[in-house]
């Protein structure tokens, strides 16, 4: 029987790797929701700008755990 160590290991790369794919799917839906649908060209930019900018930074910090939990375990 597999450790829960053993199973983090197979899991936690495919846990991001399924949270990259459904953060690009929605990433495309609202940018073209925003950009087609958008009143104010000045405000969908700043919101774009912020969306981006954390969600990037999530998914920075969400990788940087990654490799830790994987490589000082």
């Amino acid at each position: 029987m597999e450790t829960t160590h053993e199973i983090l290991t197979i899991a936690i790369p495919l846990i991001f790797l399924i949270a990259l794919i459904f953060w690009g799917v929605i990433s495309a839906v609202l940018n073209h929701h925003w950009t087609r649908y958008g009143l104010n060209a000045k405000k969908i930019k700043i919101i774009q700008k912020i969306y981006f900018g954390l969600s990037v930074a999530f998914l920075a910090i969400m990788f940087a755990l990654m490799i830790i939990y994987l490589l000082y375990d």
